[in-house]
């Protein structure tokens, strides 16, 4: 019964970042499964203060048979030079979402900048079609599209379950609370060609 209660205390003390790593490896390794799993985006619900930039589209496509990528077009007022991101990443567990990880004050910026920042890393890395100019240093200014975005990469290992996840971004900053409020639903299905 101690060994069990100290396996409870360490893994109380896991970082978060560490726990969505763990939970993500754990099932990679029990992907014994001859299916394909592909992951796609169901829906995206965004919003902003338009103080900083205008979210002026924000809707989910079809981009191939089973999987949907989600469009985000936004148009900046004023000249971004830091954005920190809150996140929070849940799974469908009966009828509800149940937080896996969740963070606060991820500096987007020093990622683009160039400064190794690993878990902006990790996320990037899932994503597909991400255009060139996003990625560019700080400061942000201008008009800039995110078409057909999709999550996961063809022959991808970094698999999920299959099930429902949700990921909700709040940007902001020093002067904007509220740059941009992103909720993405997203689907792991497995599919036989």
């Amino acid at each position: 019964m101690d060994l069990m209660i100290s396996l409870v205390i360490v893994a109380m003390e896991i970082s978060q970042p560490l726990k969505l790593f763990i939970f993500l490896g754990f099932f990679i390794l029990l992907g014994f499964s001859y299916a394909k799993r592909i992951k796609t985006v169901s829906s995206i619900v965004c919003s902003g203060s338009n103080k900083t930039w205008v979210l002026s589209e924000c809707y989910v496509k079809p981009v191939s048979k089973h999987q949907s990528g989600f469009n985000i077009v936004l148009d900046m007022n004023k000249k971004v030079d830091k954005i920190m991101v809150y996140y929070d990443f849940c799974v469908k567990l009966g009828k509800g979402f149940r937080t896996i990880v969740k963070g606060d004050n991820v500096e987007i910026c020093r990622f683009f900048n160039g400064t190794n920042v690993g878990l902006m890393k990790y996320a990037m890395s899932m994503l597909e079609n991400f255009p060139a100019k996003a990625l560019a240093p700080c400061p942000k200014e201008g008009h800039l599209e995110f078409l057909n975005i999709t999550i996961g990469k063809p022959g991808d290992k970094k698999m999920a379950p299959t099930t429902n996840y949700s990921l909700f971004l709040r940007l902001h900053n020093e002067n904007d609370d509220n740059l941009g409020s992103i909720k993405l639903f997203i689907d792991v299905l497995s599919v036989r060609d």
